[in-house]
């Protein structure tokens, strides 16, 4: 369910609020087959482990945008927004083998919610025709509460295993100011800023009894300097420091116990990546479609890695950890060419050499690699009311600190129809046609070798019917809000 409208005071003056709840209900099922074989080869026993969950999710957003337009080409905007989402899923779990009769029913109650929000203020001047100023503050705040239980009634009675339950918050409060110049002149266009940001994190496991907090105090300069050539040729030179913050995925110390022989899970206690990025590029317009080139630089630091630990029994768990550096050099060029009328090709390739280095238990690791990933979109239209949509997506395989992450490459399709003067919109996707998008790795490591691969979701349908009941004059604003892109918790300044 979606909703949203906009009201303008007057012709200076206005403000947009919209928001959406979407709830989810499914299932899932999950079988493992396990052989386990003697030191001479012989097949000692087959484990067969089946997983039945219910799952009912929750996501939620209610967003504001307003705007004032003041003397001399003067704004003021303040933006707002609220996330939601929430998870409860509940498993049974029944585990069976071929050497006796032996039975294991356990469950698992994974009950999670996550909060968000976000307000800024922007204000821009422009002093005259070549120079610009701008300056904004922002304050964002979310909360991650997640309570996992894991218990077991193989003897008939349920027994809480206390290894795999607990109740984990998780808190992360973001302070931040930004200022930012412009000045354009002849075939010169140049723009500098900083963005000064406080990040106060907190993470708590109630049964553990254990609480950290962190606190960060960085600054984030950035820099960019075009030059026009002539008028289809410009060259561009930038610098910025980027940071990327963990999601929930990667957070969450408690996520499936459907294998419990290669338990995968996150790290509340995980810091931010740092970037420091250099990049040189080439824009040529071409008579029907534009050309980018560029060759970048990437230092990072606080790299997340996913390690694997390797028990007495060759049971494995994996989780990331804050653990490496690295180093990036590469190529990247982006493709828009109207190939005739109504067909649009949008073409992405990036390749590059990687060297990563860590340590992780007193181990030293490194990897060095040499790859590529790619993405395709073409977008066609049908005579007057249909829309076809194509898009390819490959990443070549590349070393990894423990191994090898090996290629994935998926095919999404789309098909869109408008009717009723072209207020209402049906289409239907189908996501990964051929049911490739997956994980696949090779884990490495002294006196272990693993080959797997991790699917996060099959083949998808879908149909979406939506209807316009009033053409938006929003459609044209978050153009003006991209330009801070970073400023909402990302990369540079956004320039």
């Amino acid at each position: 369910i979606r909703g949203g409208f906009d009201y303008d005071f007057n012709k200076t003056t206005s403000i947009t609020i919209s928001g959406y709840y979407a709830p989810v209900y499914g299932g899932n099922y999950t079988d493992y087959t396990y052989k386990d074989y003697t030191g001479e080869n012989v097949l000692m026993r087959e484990i067969f482990r089946k997983e039945f969950e219910d799952e009912f999710d929750q996501n939620a957003e209610a967003s504001l945008f307003f705007r004032k337009a003041l003397n001399n080409k003067r704004e003021w905007t303040i933006d707002g927004k609220w996330l939601l989402n929430t998870e409860y899923e509940l498993s049974d779990i029944e585990q069976t083998n071929t050497a006796d009769d032996e039975r294991l029913y356990q469950s698992t109650l994974n009950d999670q919610r996550s909060e968000s929000y976000y307000v800024q203020t922007d204000y821009v001047y422009p002093v005259n025709e070549n120079l610009k100023f701008e300056t904004g503050v922002k304050y964002s705040d979310r909360q991650i509460l997640q309570k996992f239980e894991l218990s077991d009634s193989s003897n008939g009675e349920r027994v809480i295993i206390s290894d795999f339950t607990d109740d984990l918050t998780f808190s992360e409060k973001i302070y931040a100011a930004y200022f930012i110049t412009g000045y354009s002149k002849d075939k010169w266009n140049i723009q500098a800023g900083i963005r000064g940001e406080r990040t106060e994190l907190l993470t708590a496991l109630k049964n553990k009894n254990e609480q950290y907090e962190r606190v960060f105090n960085n600054p984030f300069p950035s820099v960019h300097i075009a030059y026009k050539w002539d008028s289809t040729t410009t060259y561009q030179l930038s610098y910025s420091r980027r940071i990327s913050r963990p999601g929930l995925f990667n957070l969450s110390p408690f996520i499936s116990f459907s294998d419990n022989r290669d338990y995968f899970s996150g790290n509340p206690n995980l810091n931010p990546e740092f970037t420091d990025a250099l990049e040189a590029s080439y824009l040529k317009n071409l008579n029907k479609g534009t050309l980018l080139a560029s060759v970048y630089y990437r230092y990072r630091t606080n790299v997340i890695q996913r390690v694997t630990e390797v028990d007495s029994n060759a049971f494995t768990r994996r989780y990331p950890v804050n653990m490496a550096f690295q180093n990036i050099v590469g190529l990247e060029s982006n493709l828009n060419y109207a190939l005739f009328k109504g067909a649009n090709l949008s073409l992405n390739l990036n390749f590059y050499y990687s060297t990563t280095k860590g340590s992780f238990e007193g181990q030293e690791l490194y990897a060095e690699a040499v790859s590529f990933n790619g993405n395709m979109n073409y977008r066609m239209k049908i005579k007057k009311k249909w829309m076809f949509q194509a898009n390819v997506f490959y990443r070549a395989p590349r070393n990894s600190l423990q191994g090898k992450m090996k290629y994935m490459g998926a095919l999404d399709l789309g098909l869109n129809r408008k009717l009723l003067k072209n207020k209402l919109n049906i289409t239907f996707n189908v996501r990964d046609v051929f049911n490739s998008r997956r994980w696949r790795f090779e884990t490495d490591l002294p006196g272990f070798y693993a080959d797997g691969y991790f699917q996060w979701q099959k083949r998808r349908y879908s149909i979406s019917v939506v209807y316009q009941i009033a053409k938006s004059s929003t459609q044209e604003r978050p153009k003006r809000r991209n330009n801070r892109q970073d400023f909402n918790g990302g990369d540079g300044m956004g320039f």
